[in-house]
């Protein structure tokens, strides 16, 4: 009888150590990089010049620098051109966080696709092509 008490035992403790090794090792398989997603981090998928030849009737270009830094505006003479401190593109869509603004704005949805990217501002009913110069 006592033999029998020790197997369960054995057997009990075994079980136990084996629950909370599996409970450690899947927790460890989690993606803990949010902090790169939100900001960009190393991967700037949009690094470079994109230029749009006819977005609401006329040429409009984004310049994306390697650092997250960059300008948005149209390709006419004279026009003016916004700064963002920041972008990402982060679930199908483009957030740039423009200077003096604390948080990011969503621009749209974006597909991007080698050297070229199309970026649509209503939620998919338009689409506007960008090719990288």
């Amino acid at each position: 009888m006592e033999i029998f008490k020790t197997k369960n035992l054995l057997r009990w403790l075994m079980m136990c150590v084996t629950a909370v090794a599996l409970s450690v090792s899947l927790a460890a398989c989690g993606d803990d990089d949010d902090d790169d997603d939100e900001t960009g981090g190393g991967l700037r998928p949009l690094t470079g010049t994109w230029i749009c030849d006819n977005m609401f009737g006329s040429g409009f270009k984004y310049v994306y620098n390697s650092d997250g830094t960059g300008t948005a505006g149209y390709t006419k003479s004279g026009a003016r051109l916004d700064k963002f401190t920041d972008y990402m593109v982060k679930d199908g869509h483009l957030w740039i966080k423009w200077v003096g603004d604390d948080d990011f704005d969503d621009k749209g949805l974006i597909k991007v696709s080698g050297s070229s990217f199309r970026l649509s501002f209503d939620d998919g009913d338009e689409w506007f092509t960008f090719n990288r110069q």
